[in-house]
This record gives C-alpha cells, structure tokens and sequence, in this order.
C-alpha cells in the first residue's frame, strides 16, 4: 500500500513539474516569439488574450476598439481619453485582416474583461466572402488555428455553430489538435530565441516605444500600457508618395510610384480586393457579426457600430452599387434600438491628406476621428 502511494505521489508531482515547466515555456520562449513577429510575422495576432486580462485587471471602467488596421491605425486611445469626460479607459484591440468570423474566438474573453462599451468597426470586409476562392481565405484559417490554440477548450464553445463544415476540416477543433498546433511553435520559438540570447542576432521588428507595426511589447514592459491604448503606426506611405514620387516596398527599399500611378493602377488593383468589397448576400461573416452583437448586448455591453472612411479618391472611384449591401446593413443596424450606428464612411469633410494609403488614416485622420467619435461615446457612457 504504502508504494502504491509513493508512486501515486510521484506521478502528480511529475504532472505539476511538467505543467510548469510547461507554463514556462509558453510565457518566457513561445509567446516572445509571437510578440516579436519572429513567428508568426505580426504579433499583433497574438496578444489580445493577454490584452484582455490586462484590461480586466487594470481597469474599472474600460471602452474597447476592435476591428481591423483600419481601426488600428485610427483609434488613438490616449487622444480620446483626454478629449471625453467620462474618465473611462480606452483601449485598441484591433488587428490587420480582421473579421467578424475570426473574432467571434475571442468573444468570451471579450466580454469576461467587462467593458463599458465596445467599438466595432463596419465596412465592406465586414460582409466579405470567406471561401477557398478568395486569396485571404488560407491566412483566414490560418490565423483562426493560431487563436483557438492559445487558448485550448475541452468545453465546446458557442461560437464552434457558425464554423462551416469545410473550414471545421482544417481547424484544430479537438483538445489535443489545439495542443499539437501550439507545440509546433516550440522548435522555431526555442531556436530563434537561442540565435537572440548567444549570437546576438537581432530581432525581425522594433519593439520599443516607436516600434514595428508588427511588434508588441511584452505585458511587462513599461511601453504596453501606452501601446495597448494607442499601437505602433503604418508610415504614412500617401504623403511619402507626394514628396518623393515612391513607395517604400516590404524590404525597405523604394520604388517608383508618382501620384497618378499610385491614383491610377495601384488604387484600381485595391478597388478589386475582394478583403474590402461585401459579397452582397447574407454570409457567414455576417453571421458571425450578429452573433458577437447579440452576446455583447445579451452581457449588458454597449455596443457602437463605426463605419470608418476610406480615402476619398478611392470611394469617388467606387462603381455605383459596389457597397450597396454595406449600406443596407447600416441602415438595418441602425433600426436596432440596442446599439448605437455611427456611420462615417460617405463623409464629405476628409481630404485625401487625412489618410496614410488608401484606407489607413494619418495623423490628422486620427485627431479628426477623436473629434467626431469621442462626444458620440461620452452620449453613451457618461
């Protein structure tokens, strides 16, 4: 009896060893890497979990963005928190490429981190087709493996309905699929991280207090505060096009682009993105949409529905008709009495130099937005 209690002993102790030894590795190898970019090539995508927590933790009265870069580059937390006087906290989740149906993974720990009010970005991407025959569908499903396995589940979420029987085939939607998707970073995390410590190789992104875009800073670092309410910024690519008739590509190296190309040909091939045009039926980004509307209003959330502009030189360039069905939506949101519509994108008053590209605001694009916004929120929370 007595070795059978020994062994007993020994097995728990083995399992609470490599369960912290387990922790360890995620939080001090795995997640740096995430962070960093090293990975996954944009750490924002991996930090809204934490970011959640965080909110919850740190603040008491908390409004939160989410969206896509669209809404990350023009939410500046900081600016509205001096402008409102709600005294509430303002925080930008938002992230590249988002959409509702990748979103709806993170509803739960949404809505656990209590915001007063949550700010959701509206556009033609809101209503987007999502199959195998658009170019963003792999990353789609890449990014929503990416997400589900941070935060493995043994009790099914409701969320796991609108997952459609195709993408249910290539997500990791079982216990231990999830858990075999986040080792797979443990190799690329542990030798990266040894190429940083002992070989002095340098980090793919700045992750200081001007970094990267596709940096974040660790939770302990004394810039994540700053950063979870205000995120590093695209260069403002349109302005630099202006001065210097160039465009800087993803190595860092400019090339030729004067302004009639980059409003002729470039702006064209962008008008074709099927990421920014609806698909003009009911999908199930759309559904997924209402489903996180009608979790965050059914938990007693305020919910703000922002439709943000794109450069107006693109919008004047749209076919008639193109994003009819983003604008039906608007209107049918608008009918519920549940949440508030702000609906900014066919706004006459945003000149060209309020936007960094085509659809990203600059910095004067940001302040213009904290003075149109930030009294439509005080409406709501004051």
């Amino acid at each position: 009896m007595g070795e059978n209690k020994e062994l007993a002993l020994s097995t728990i102790t083995c399992i609470i060893v490599i369960l912290l030894c387990s922790q360890i590795i995620d939080e001090q190898i795995i997640k740096p890497r995430l962070y960093d970019g090293t990975i996954n090539q944009l750490g924002r995508y991996s930090f809204t979990y934490d970011g959640y927590e965080y909110i919850s933790e740190e603040s008491d009265f908390p409004v939160i963005a989410i969206g896509t870069s669209r809404m990350r580059e023009i939410f500046d937390g900081i600016s509205i928190a001096e402008n409102s006087s709600s005294g509430a906290d303002f925080f930008n989740l938002a992230y590249g490429m988002d959409l509702p149906y990748i979103r709806m993974i993170e509803i739960d720990y949404l809505i656990d981190s209590n915001p007063a009010l949550v700010i959701i970005e509206m556009g033609p991407s809101s209503f987007s087709k999502l199959d195998d025959s658009v170019w963003h569908y792999n990353r789609t499903i890449d990014f929503m493996s990416h997400l589900i396995s941070m935060k493995p589940f043994l009790t099914e979420p409701d969320w796991l309905e609108y997952i459609s029987d195709a993408d249910a085939d290539k997500l990791p939607l079982k216990y231990m699929e999830q858990k075999g998707h986040w080792a797979d970073y443990g190799q690329e995390s542990f030798e990266s991280t040894i190429e940083y410590e002992f070989n002095n190789t340098e980090l793919p992104y700045d992750c200081g207090r001007n970094g990267h875009v596709r940096c974040v800073p660790l939770t302990s670092s004394q810039d994540y505060d700053n950063y979870i309410r205000y995120p590093f910024q695209l260069p403002n690519v349109l302005a630099h096009v202006k001065a210097t008739g160039t465009i800087i590509n993803s190595n860092g190296n400019p090339y030729s682009m004067p302004l009639e190309k980059y409003y002729g040909p470039y702006l064209n091939k962008s008008i074709e993105n099927p990421y920014h045009n609806p698909e003009g039926v009911r999908n199930i980004n759309h559904d997924a949409l209402d489903f996180i509307i009608e979790k965050l209003v059914s938990n007693n959330i305020e919910v703000m529905l922002v439709g943000i502009p794109y450069n107006p030189v693109l919008l004047d360039r749209l076919e008639d008709g193109k994003w009819d069905y983003y604008n039906q939506s608007m209107s049918q949101y608008s009918e519920d009495s549940r949440i508030t519509v702000v609906d900014l994108m066919w706004e006459d008053d945003w000149p060209d130099d309020y936007f960094s590209d085509l659809a990203h605001a600059s910095r004067n694009g940001e302040l213009y937005f904290t003075s149109k916004i930030t009294s439509k929120i005080d409406e709501i929370i004051v």
